[in-house]
């Protein structure tokens, strides 16, 4: 088993962000992207992943999209191979640059 994980931290500073159009328009948000994961092999033939993410949004007045949700899964799969011998199942018998018709 694999265990592992990142943090992402972004911070920006905007003086003025709306052209003085209004009174204290300074923002200065902090994103915070935090990701686990696991992945799993048992034998040769099976493979279990999971993916689990946090992004979060600080001191903007607006969260963009992508920075409202808190934990989500992001990607989760399970991954088996059937061993089924030497032989090849597809073959289509490709000459230099043309398909054989017969």
């Amino acid at each position: 088993m694999t265990l592992g994980g990142e943090a992402r931290i972004y911070y920006t500073s905007w003086q003025h962000s709306s052209l003085g159009r209004t009174a204290n328009d300074d923002n200065n948000p902090l994103q915070l992207g935090l990701r686990l994961l696991a992945d799993l092999h048992i034998g040769d033939n099976l493979r279990v992943y999971f993916e689990l993410g946090d992004n979060r949004e600080f001191g903007e007045r607006f969260a963009t999209g992508p920075n409202r949700n808190e934990i989500a899964i992001y990607q989760t799969f399970v991954d088996v191979t059937v061993p089924l011998g030497d032989g090849k199942l597809v073959g289509t018998r490709e000459g230099l640059n043309m398909r054989f018709t017969h």
